[in-house]
């Protein structure tokens, strides 16, 4: 789809709402794209704006991982959110995020990733 506003950058990535391993579900390739987006607009402090069909799931996921590395969120409820697991997931680690199944939440590691503040 084309936008409907002159963005200084448009980026489109094309995978379904699926959660689980398949043809058209997110690659970490895509994550690994997006988190390198949402890095170089960090460093410039550049807007971003995230849309997916219903704006719920996919760009949810990216939302809510963008808020969680910096980015300020808009108004919006998170109650309307309901982000893929599967692309959140992707993304975070692409962040250095980690997970341990005994611990109560995600862990961030700085080793894991590029420092966003050079």
């Amino acid at each position: 789809p084309e936008p409907k506003f002159a963005f200084k950058e448009v980026h489109q990535f094309c995978f379904l709402d699926e959660e689980n391993d398949s043809p058209t579900s997110i690659t970490k390739e895509q994550a690994a794209a997006l988190a390198t987006l949402l890095k170089r607009a960090a460093i410039a402090r550049m807007h971003v704006v995230v849309h997916c069909f219903a704006g719920i799931c996919r760009s949810g996921a990216v939302a809510e991982v963008a808020s969680m590395v910096g980015f300020t969120p808009t108004e919006r409820s998170d109650t309307t959110r309901i982000p893929n697991v599967r692309v959140k997931t992707f993304l975070m680690r692409e962040f250095g995020f980690t997970y341990d199944s005994d611990l109560p939440m995600w862990r961030f590691n700085p080793e894991t990733t590029t420092e966003m503040d050079d």
